[in-house]
């Protein structure tokens, strides 16, 4: 997946990309869609 994110800073330096490492606890309300899409949205 780290090579997919730097392949699409390079086409894209103003694409937004959104980086979650699920192996962070921070990260682990996320695992639900409904948290995952708030997140993404806001």
């Amino acid at each position: 997946m780290d090579a997919l994110e730097d392949m699409i800073k390079r086409n894209d330096p103003d694409g937004n990309i959104i980086h979650i490492n699920y192996n962070f606890t921070e990260f682990e309300d996320l695992l639900e869609y409904h948290s995952l899409e708030n997140y993404i949205v806001d």
